[in-house]
C-alpha cells in the first residue's frame, strides 16, 4: 500500500484530487481537462472501470460509468491521507477491485486534535479562472464539526478550428467547466466505547465535453452533472483492540448529457446507490487477528437513454492475520451474489516475511466486474452511427492476479521497491466494431448492413508486468526537507484473438 499523507497535500501544488494522484508511482490518470474537469484512473493495465474508489472505506463508483468513479465530493483540505492498494482487493472490499483500490480517509473519519483549524486557498488566472479551496474543523471534547468548500471555474481557452481534410473542418469552441463542491461533517462521541460520525456532501459539475467520448465532427457536446453523498457510522472501539463498525451511504447522481444542439440529443440520467456495510476485527492474541463483514447495495437508474434498471448485490468476507516473529501471513474468503452474474467466490491469500533491512512480500486473489449500465444500456437511435453501444447480454468480468516483490531499504531515509505482477482474466468488456448482422436484434433497430462500436466481451485477456520505486528524503536544514520518488512501470497486455495490442 502507497500511502499519501496530509503533510505531503499540504506540500503539494495540486487544486484536485486527480493532481494527487499523479504524484503516485504506478497511478496513471488520463485527465479529458484540468481542474478535475473528469478524468480516469489505471493501474497495473486494468481499464478504468476496474479501478474501485472508496470514501472512508465506502464504495463511490458509480452504476452509470466508470468515466464517473473519480467525482469525489470531497476537498483536498479535508483529505487525511489517501491510501493506495495497487493490485486485487476484490475479497477484501468488494468487486471492482481489479487494478487496484484508493481509499480517501478524511479527517472527520479519521482523529482530530481538540481546538479549531483552518486552511484556504484562492487562485485566480487567464480566462476567468478561480480555484479555491478551503476547511474549517472544530472539535471539543465529544463534538466535531468540520467544512470544506471548493470551486474550480472557468469560461474556458478557445480551441482554434482543425482541418481534418480539404472539406472537413472542426470548428472552434471554449472548453468551459463550472465545478463546486460543499461537503459537511460532524460527530458525536457517545461513551468510552461508541462514536457516531456522518458526512454529507455535494459535487456539481457542468462542462464542455467534446470530443470526450467521441471524435465525430457531429459532437458538440456539453454536459451537467451533480453527486450527492451522505454517509454515517456508527462505531465500537474497545481497549482490547475490538473494532465494530455499522455503516450506511447513500448516493444520489444526475447527468445531463447534450451531443448537439443541432438536433434532439439530450440524455437525462438519474442514479440512485444504497450501500450498506458491518464489520468485525478482534485481536485474539499477539499473533492472530480475525475480520469479518457483510455488505449489501442497491443500484438503481432512470435514463431517457439506458431506461430503468435496477440491480442488487451481497456479500461477505473472513479475513485471519498470523504474525510469528517474521512472518506476516492474511487469509481472506469472500462470497458475493449479485443480479448480474449470480454466486462468486473471491479468495485471496497474502504472505510476507521482513528482515532488518528488507521485506518480501507475495500476494494472489481472484476479483470480478460487472457490466456498468453504459456499458450494458447505453441504445441512443439518433446517435448509435457516432457513439457506443451497449450490450446486455454482457457476461461479468473475472481474473486472477498475483505479484511478488521486494521493499529495500537502502538507508534510513530511502526505500526501493520492485514487483513483479501478472493477472490472467476472462470476458473483459470492450468494445469492438462490429456489423450490424452480427448484432442480436433486440438491442433495437439498427441500419442494415452499418458498423457499430459494439460493446463485447473479450474471451482472454493477459496482463504482466513489473513496477520499480525509488523514495527518498534528503534533509536540507534544519527546517526543510527535499523528498523524491521515482519510478517505472511496465505492463504488456495480451489476447489471444488479437496478439499484443497494448504494451
Amino acid at each position: 500500500i502507497s500511502i499519501l499523507t496530509k503533510e505531503q497535500i499540504q506540500q503539494l501544488p495540486a487544486t484536485t484530487f486527480y493532481e494527487l494522484l499523479q504524484t503516485i508511482c504506478g497511478v496513471e490518470v488520463q485527465s479529458r481537462g484540468g481542474f478535475g474537469v473528469q478524468g480516469d484512473i489505471v493501474m497495473r493495465g486494468s481499464t478504468f472501470s476496474q479501478v474501485l474508489v472508496l470514501i472512508d472505506g465506502m464504495k463511490i463508483n458509480d452504476p452509470l460509468t466508470g468515466h464517473f468513479n473519480c467525482y469525489v465530493p470531497v476537498s483536498n483540505m479535508e483529505i487525511e491521507r489517501i491510501e493506495i492498494l495497487k493490485g486485487a482487493g476484490a475479497s477484501m472490499y468488494g468487486p471492482d477491485a481489479v487494478g487496484g483500490v484508493i481509499n480517501i480517509i478524511t479527517k472527520g473519519f479519521d482523529s482530530l486534535k481538540n481546538g479549531t483549524s483552518s486552511s484556504g486557498t484562492i487562485n485566480y488566472g487567464d480566462n476567468n479562472l478561480i480555484s479555491s479551496t478551503a476547511s474549517v474543523f472544530h472539535k471539543a471534547n465529544k463534538f466535531y464539526v468540520g467544512l470544506g468548500l471548493s470551486i474550480n471555474k472557468s469560461d474556458g481557452n478557445s480551441i482554434l478550428p482543425v482541418a481534418l481534410n480539404d472539406t472537413t473542418t472542426l470548428e472552434g469552441y471554449k472548453n468551459y467547466f463550472d465545478i463546486k463542491n460543499i461537503s459537511l461533517s460532524g460527530g458525536y462521541k457517545i461513551n468510552d466505547l461508541w462514536e457516531l460520525k456522518v458526512r454529507s456532501s455535494i459535487l456539481s459539475s457542468d462542462f464542455n465535453a467534446r470530443y470526450f467520448y467521441t471524435t465525430s465532427t457531429y459532437d458538440k457536446s456539453t454536459e451537467i452533472t451533480s453527486n450527492w453523498f451522505n454517509r454515517i457510522q456508527l462505531q465500537r472501539k474497545t481497549s482490547t483492540g475490538s473494532l465494530l463498525d455499522i455503516n450506511a451511504s447513500y448516493k444520489r447522481s444526475n447527468d445531463e448529457f447534450i451531443y448537439s444542439p443541432d438536433f434532439p440529443s439530450t440524455n437525462i440520467h438519474t442514479l440512485d446507490y444504497l450501500n450498506f456495510t458491518v464489520n468485525n476485527s478482534n485481536e485474539i492474541n499477539e499473533k492472530l487477528i480475525f475480520k469479518s463483514g457483510i455488505q449489501a447495495d442497491l443500484r438503481k437508474i432512470e435514463s431517457n437513454d439506458r431506461g430503468n434498471h435496477s440491480d442488487y448485490h451481497f456479500g461477505a468476507y473472513f479475513m485471519g492475520v498470523y504474525k510469528s516473529n517474521n512472518l506476516v501471513l492474511t487469509t481472506i474468503a469472500r462470497e458475493d451474489y449479485d443480479e448480474n452474474y449470480g454466486f462468486e467466490f473471491c479468495p485471496q491469500i497474502n504472505a510476507a516475511y521482513n528482515l532488518p533491512n528488507l521485506a518480501l512480500r507475495a500476494s494472489a486473489g481472484r476479483s470480478i466486474r460487472a457490466a456498468d449500465y453504459t456499458e450494458r444500456y447505453n441504445n441512443n437511435i439518433a446517435l448509435k452511427t457516432y457513439i457506443r453501444l451497449g450490450n446486455p447480454n454482457l457476461i461479468a468480468e473475472r481474473g486472477w492476479s498475483e505479484e511478488i516483490g521486494i521493499n529495500y531499504s537502502l538507508s534510513k531515509n530511502a526505500l526501493f521497491k520492485a514487483t513483479v505482477f501478472s493477472r490472467q482474466s476472462s470476458n473483459i468488456i470492450d468494445y469492438i466494431l462490429t456489423n450490424e448482422s452480427d448484432i442480436d436484434s433486440d438491442i433495437g433497430v439498427l441500419v442494415p448492413g452499418a458498423n457499430y462500436t459494439f460493446a463485447k466481451n473479450i474471451k482472454d485477456v493477459n496482463v504482466n508486468g513489473f513496477e520499480l520505486e525509488l523514495n527518498s528524503k534528503f534533509l536540507i536544514s534544519e527546517n526543510s526537507t527535499l523528498n523524491w520518488q521515482m519510478g517505472y512501470t511496465f505492463t504488456d497486455i495480451t489476447n489471444d484473438t488479437l496478439g499484443i495490442y497494448l504494451s
